[in-house]
């Protein structure tokens, strides 16, 4: 897949770009579009790197770093973790794509300076679309607390989103118990399926029930036992229609007007 950034044309009219030097310009595409970037707009890059990819001397580069974070305040820089914070990142970047929002959320935990975090996603629009898609609120407090940033200042309701987000969660599990339940009943059905029914609708219908067709047998077989199911599927043989399907629509018609035995099937036959 191939890897790239885009640099977006009224990149060009950013507020303040005309004071930037081409030195300046050149570091600030450099550092939106390196190799080392990422989606959240967070990413580790030491000076010596940037310097690397400018062509230049790193100590002709410590200045437009300097100037960057405390002149035109574009840019957080960590000398401890050394990542850089593109401040205006999601300006451009900003995408509503669940893909996408996935990525960075994915990022996002890797990140080392949690400061940096609220520097970048502090819009109601941003952190309600992380949210949605997982970003944890119990983390979403513990960075904004480190950034010393008031998250009422937002306007989110933390609590509504908090309800939903627990309920998303209820539903997940309740999905995965229900598939797992699902496939334990299958594997039971499969079981304990009377093997003369599996053998005498290959021998009838030219094939073994599939997977649907054996949990309906099955819970038929546990109503009135195989002996009614082996009727019907002998019964279907003289019909126009001689497939399983006839049989078990058969067999529930049976049930439905209380037919549960052979006997009271010839009964009516």
């Amino acid at each position: 897949m191939a890897f790239f950034r885009q640099v977006q044309c009224k990149f060009w009219i950013d507020p303040g770009l005309e004071k930037f030097s081409p030195e300046d310009r050149y570091f600030y595409i450099m550092i939106m579009t390196n190799p080392m970037t990422k989606q959240c707009g967070i990413y580790e890059i030491t000076p010596k790197q940037m310097a690397d990819f400018l062509g230049y001397q790193q100590q002709a580069t410590n200045p437009i770093l300097d100037r960057f974070v405390n002149v035109y305040k574009k840019i957080a820089y960590n000398h401890e973790t050394n990542e850089i914070a593109i401040l205006n990142w999601t300006k451009y970047n900003f995408s509503k794509s669940p893909k996408v929002a996935k990525c960075i959320i994915k990022e996002l935990k890797e990140v080392k300076d949690r400061a940096m975090i609220p520097l970048l996603y502090n819009s109601k629009e941003y952190l309600t679309l992380l949210i949605k898609h997982g970003y944890d609120i119990d983390t979403v407090y513990k960075d904004y607390k480190t950034a010393s940033i008031d998250l009422d200042t937002l306007g989110i309701d933390f609590e509504r989103l908090a309800e939903k987000e627990e309920k998303e969660k209820e539903k997940e599990k309740e999905k995965k118990q229900k598939k797992e339940k699902e496939k334990k009943e299958l594997k039971t059905a499969q079981q304990c399926l009377d093997p003369r029914i599996k053998e005498k609708s290959k021998s009838y219908f030219g094939s073994v029930p599939d997977m649907k067709s054996v949990q309906t047998l099955y819970k038929i077989q546990r109503k009135t036992g195989a002996d009614l199911i082996l009727h019907a599927l002998e019964w279907t043989l003289e019909q126009p229609s001689k497939s399983l399907d006839t049989t078990i629509a058969a067999l529930e018609y049976w049930i439905g007007i209380g037919i549960k035995s052979v006997d009271d099937a010839k009964r009516i036959a």
